[in-house]
């Protein structure tokens, strides 16, 4: 997170980060999952990252500023407990975080740059957490200071694109009765990297490393970049073997869109 960006004298265009963002709660943890790409003219793409783990209880990620990020990450680090708490006392720890820093970089600074000061610190986040009693927490802030309970959230540039692949998900897993939210963390990760790696394969304004974070009942851990590109591999491997079984199950290729296709 202290990463610093050196750009050349001559090529300081700077055209905002893009990023997606995703958080599903499900029935033994949660898993976030984030890709994001500052973008400067007549330099490479740097990498830069928006997701992250505190106290091994807490996982935050979101889409924005990376500065705003990056103050709220450090700020919880310094408060967050290492410890699991309550769903109240979650809430009362990302609430006080939250306003301390709005009033310290907003209403602060007010009456030396006026009402550009509002606009200073205004995050976007999701912030999951480890809670007391095997229970978990997923929470939305958002850049009113407002904090709400969610059970999923999408963020970012690529939000309707990463809606919609979780659209044809839940539609596909409903014929088994369940949805993204009745995974575990360990299948749920496999569908979050395949979301992501969808939206950047589909939107050419975002790209970057894709990065994971998930949080069960031994704490919240950020998975590598080998595991990440393994359980992405493994999972398209997988689909693709079992749709050319499906093929192979019919002696015509399109039976098995019987019933779906127009009558000729």
């Amino acid at each position: 997170m202290n990463e610093q960006i050196e750009v050349e004298a001559d090529s300081n265009e700077f055209i905002a980060p893009m990023t997606t963002l995703i958080g599903i709660k499900c029935v033994d943890g949660i898993v976030s999952d984030s890709q994001a790409t500052y973008k400067f003219e007549g330099t490479k793409d740097l990498d830069v990252n928006k997701i992250s783990v505190v106290k091994n209880t807490l996982t935050i990620g979101g889409a924005g500023n990376a500065n705003n990020i990056r103050l709220l990450i450090e700020e919880l680090e310094t408060h967050a407990s290492d410890e699991p708490l309550s769903d109240k006392d979650t809430l009362e720890l990302i609430r006080k975080t939250v306003l301390g820093l709005h009033k310290k970089y907003n209403t602060d600074q007010i009456p030396y740059l006026g009402d550009k000061a509002r606009d200073l610190f205004k995050p976007t986040v999701v912030i999951g957490a480890q809670l007391k009693d095997s229970n978990f927490g997923l929470y939305l802030v958002d850049s009113n200071a407002m904090i709400y309970p969610v059970e999923d959230k999408v963020l970012g540039q690529g939000a309707p694109l990463a809606r919609l692949v979780m659209k044809q998900l839940n539609r596909s897993l409903k014929v088994f009765g369940i949805s993204l939210s009745k995974l575990s963390v360990e299948h749920l990760v496999k569908l979050a990297c395949y979301i992501i790696n969808e939206v950047k394969e589909s939107d050419n304004v975002t790209g970057g490393l894709t990065k994971v974070t998930q949080i069960d009942a031994s704490g919240a851990k950020s998975l590598s970049d080998d595991e990440i590109s393994n359980t992405y591999d493994d999972f398209v491997k997988a689909m693709s073997f079992g749709m050319g079984r499906l093929l192979e199950a019919s002696d015509k290729p399109l039976d098995w869109f019987r019933g779906a296709l127009p009558k000729p």
